[in-house]
């Protein structure tokens, strides 16, 4: 007998676009609290804010992806990711649902302005629509 397990993804929106990090690379969702600006030479690590009174730097995804700023509203999330240098924060619209994906596709991330290709492991779709798979270790190496 065989088990086939699937991995589970939390699917984000940014801008218009659908994306999916990791389930086990999350380690908190939380909603988006009163932040303080940081100061900080990393034009994609400008905010900090404070869990549990451990100072958290946010990671602006709409900055690294070239997208256009927006104003935070009641569905922004932080998603706090571990990484070799501590917690990080990633300031996301949206947390859509968690979802599994039959195939994932390789293949490069398109209008997504300078997005560099291996910020992602590839494609899949979700009620038809297209959703950028998250490669999140190699987004948190350049931070």
């Amino acid at each position: 007998m065989s088990i086939c397990v699937q991995e589970q993804y939390i699917e984000i929106v940014l801008d218009k676009g659908y994306f999916a990090v990791k389930t086990r690379d999350v380690y908190k969702i939380i909603k988006m609290d009163a932040i303080e600006e940081a100061e900080t030479p990393d034009p994609y690590l400008n905010q900090v804010f404070y869990l549990r009174s451990k100072q958290i730097k946010l990671l602006s995804l709409r900055r690294l992806f070239n997208l256009p700023p927006a104003e935070y509203t009641k569905a922004t999330r932080v998603i706090i990711v571990r990484s070799e240098r501590g917690y990080v924060g990633i300031v996301v619209d949206q947390v859509n649902k968690v979802s599994t994906y039959a195939t994932i596709q390789a293949a490069s991330i398109k209008g997504i302005g300078i997005v560099n290709g291996s910020f992602f492991s590839g494609i899949s779709e979700c009620d038809g629509k297209q959703v950028g798979i998250i490669n999140m270790d190699e987004i948190l190496l350049r931070f």
